[in-house]
């Protein structure tokens, strides 16, 4: 949510087409991002993506794109800090638990038509009113 425009703007550093750049910037979790992503992609017609993220985090982030339909295509970005860190340990046990939390609750999974219908709504207007779609950079 907060690191989507410090995002952009470094890829357009870094000379990626602006075309080829977009982003929201309203989610606040790992599903949250998934679902936005496919009501701001699916109009255009855009399935694959190229997922990017630290490894702890890639797995729970794989499947939750792939739940919304995407090919994804991993691009693991690594810390910088100690293989045997306190804080490398704690992303990577957050990240067990998140897991485990997400199977649990079914979001690796698409839900019953009824239920899938008004998950979708309920994002969309929220992504309307929020103003969460984020072209390029700010």
């Amino acid at each position: 949510m907060s690191d989507s425009v410090e995002i952009l703007d470094l890829l357009n550093q870094m000379e990626v087409p602006p075309q080829k750049l977009m982003g929201e910037r309203c989610s606040q979790s790992t599903w949250e991002n998934a679902l936005f992503s496919e009501l701001l992609l699916e109009p255009r017609q855009i399935d694959r993506i190229v997922l990017v993220t630290d490894p702890a985090h890639m797995p729970r982030a794989y499947l939750v794109f792939e739940r919304f339909g995407f090919e994804v295509f991993t691009h693991p970005c690594h810390q910088f800090d100690s293989p045997v860190s306190l804080a490398r340990s704690q992303r990577i046990l957050r990240e067990y638990i998140a897991l485990a939390k997400y199977a649990l609750a079914g979001q690796f999974w698409p839900q019953a038509q009824p239920q899938e219908a008004q998950l979708v709504a309920r994002a969309d207007a929220q992504l309307q009113d929020w103003q969460c779609d984020l072209v390029g950079a700010q």
